[in-house]
């Protein structure tokens, strides 16, 4: 990730994040109340890539609820609708 930009701050204030050049991906050295460590021990690789699990991704915004969370929270509802069935 280093590769892509220089880390600055977080928005959320927590850690460093590198933004993606080409791609809405954003890459984190912390995420506020969730160990790094199993994060990473339980990301889905993805091209070679660890990527945070959905479950983890959804609990965060759940929990955070911000305004820029809730369509994305409507989308994995949607994704697991389609995945799972009606």
């Amino acid at each position: 990730a280093a590769t892509l930009g220089a880390p600055r701050p977080a928005p959320s204030g927590h850690g460093l994040m590198i933004r993606h050049p080409h791609t809405d991906i954003e890459f984190f050295d912390q995420w506020p109340g969730w160990c790094t460590g199993h994060l990473i021990e339980t990301a889905d690789v993805i091209d070679g890539l660890p990527f945070m699990r959905m479950a983890c991704v959804l609990a965060w915004k759940e929990t955070a609820r911000r305004p820029k969370d809730l369509a994305d929270i409507a989308a994995v509802h949607r994704l697991r609708r389609m995945w799972t069935g009606p």
